[in-house]
């Protein structure tokens, strides 16, 4: 920051080490039971692995075409398969803004948003049913 408190286009801007807050959302049992529900999900090949953020309608189809690789892309590049985190919205709008807003966060605040939904990073797809 120069001396006048004014940002220059060379001033590196802190950075806060925690993410963004999440929306307000109504995480239920509910949302299991219709899977036609848009969701943005998180995917890797490994703990701590490489990361990839989603949107789709139908998690549990959308985790089954990563895990058999038929859509091809960045997941089946690097061979992601392994759900790790995922969440569900009221309207697809919201997810894809959503999806958009993780997508240009620092890669610590996804570990962070990981870990406290997944401590042990493992993979969530028998809770979606799948």
């Amino acid at each position: 920051m120069r001396s006048n408190g004014v940002w220059g286009e060379d001033d590196a801007r802190p950075v806060s080490a925690q993410p963004p807050p999440a929306p307000a959302l109504s995480r239920g049992p509910s949302f299991l039971r219709n899977p036609h529900m848009p969701f943005v999900y998180i995917i890797t090949n490994e703990p701590y692995g490489t990361l990839y953020t989603g949107f789709a309608n139908h998690l549990a189809r959308r985790i089954e075409q990563h895990r058999t690789s038929t859509v091809p892309g960045f997941a089946k590049t690097f061979r992601l398969d392994r759900l790790v985190w995922y969440e569900f919205h009221e309207s697809a709008y919201e997810a894809r803004m959503r999806e958009r807003a993780i997508k240009r966060w620092r890669r610590m605040w996804k570990v962070t948003l990981i870990q406290a939904m997944n401590p042990a990073w493992r993979d969530l797809c028998d809770e979606i049913g799948e």
